[in-house]
């Protein structure tokens, strides 16, 4: 989950954590242990949320992989992908 697209999102939209969590129904607490890493987003709150901000697609804030820059320069994503 990339956390931080998810708030530039909200930002672009001039939206606040708190409204996202009203219109998904979900408790502060509940969307900031999401955010943290802590439990993950249901597919129904992935939906809503794809929804409610108007997303052209859930993948790059919730599905994406990131890997830091050296990884790809020596080659070990896969390996790395396949290990973990």
């Amino acid at each position: 989950m990339n956390a931080a697209l998810l708030e530039y999102e909200l930002k672009k939209r001039g939206m606040k954590k708190e409204e996202l969590c009203e219109a998904l129904g979900m408790s502060r607490s509940a969307f900031y242990r999401k955010m943290n890493g802590i439990s993950e987003f249901t597919l129904s709150e992935i939906q809503n949320i794809v929804s409610t901000l108007d997303l052209e697609s859930p993948v790059p804030i919730f599905l994406a992989t990131r890997f830091p820059k050296r990884h790809f320069q020596e080659g070990r994503v896969m390996a790395e992908r396949v290990t973990r």
